[in-house]
């Protein structure tokens, strides 16, 4: 519509300023070739306008137009709020789907991952990956555990020990596993928790021995990094896939430095 009023007001130009030229082709020293290229040039602007079928009388007051020529201050602030409005949806969205499906940041709260993680350290978590893939062993995860999340609605960060398929045991202070690489188990080493750390059945040493049921296709075996002061799958038993949230990727801690979280090495293939 702007171009088309465009070409209106150039053809009222053309005719008001080509008009003496016209009528008086000799006056203006304009051959008669001249005249004739400067009044089909405007008579071809008229058919175009024509043919669009544009009636600048009645275009020309019109709101639109009005509103673009002689902008007032209540329509511009009523733009600028539609404008943010729309870019505050925008970002919202891309926030929430952000947060909900490919990562988001928590806190810890608790010594049941010590000496790995420590109070108020910030845990960032992927939801996007685990989504497509299974977790390893020494994966970070977020957990939802079965009953206690049930009652307290709280959320646990553990670390996987135990594969779908494996069995895990225990034996004087340390963790066997059992899979068909190992039927007769083999003592996992573990690089993150320290030498006087042991870890048994329970969160004392009551029973030293025992192993667990086979792990189903999908469930783990979850433990803290710190034994004696972690409730984990020992007290609530394996956790289904679907119960853990992700897995974390980047640690930003008060008193260490900031890292990713990399996989341990074991003695053993995931």
């Amino acid at each position: 519509m702007t171009n088309q009023i465009h070409k209106v007001i150039d053809f009222h130009t053309k005719i008001f300023f080509n008009s003496e030229q016209i009528l008086n082709p000799c006056q203006n020293n304009i051959s008669n070739e001249e005249q004739l290229d400067s009044f089909s040039q405007i008579a071809l602007d008229y058919l175009y306008i024509m043919t669009q079928g544009i009636n600048f009388e009645r275009h020309r007051n019109s709101g639109e137009i009005t509103k673009k020529i002689h902008p007032n201050l209540r329509f511009e602030i009523r733009e600028y709020i539609f404008y943010f409005l729309k870019v505050f949806v925008l970002v919202a969205i891309v926030f929430t789907f952000i947060r909900t499906s490919v990562f988001y940041p928590t806190s810890v709260d608790g010594i049941s991952m010590n000496p790995t993680l420590n109070q108020n350290d910030i845990i960032y978590i992927d939801l996007f990956t685990s989504k497509f893939s299974d977790y390893k062993r020494g994966d970070v995860v977020i957990v939802r555990p079965p009953e206690i999340f049930e009652r307290t609605g709280e959320l646990y960060i553990k670390r996987v020990i135990g594969l779908p398929g494996e069995k895990v045991g225990f034996d004087n202070g340390q963790v066997q596993i059992y899979n068909d690489n190992y039927p007769n188990g083999i003592v996992l080493n573990e690089s993150y928790i320290t030498d006087d750390i042991q870890t048994f059945p329970g969160t004392s040493a009551q029973g030293t021995s025992q192993i667990s049921n086979k792990l189903d296709s999908n469930e783990y075996y979850l433990m803290g990094d710190n034994r004696p002061n972690s409730v984990d799958s020992r007290s609530f038993g394996v956790v289904k896939k679907n119960l853990i949230i992700g897995k974390g990727f980047y640690q930003n801690s008060e008193k260490f430095e900031d890292k990713f979280i990399e996989l341990p090495k074991y003695n053993i293939n995931n």
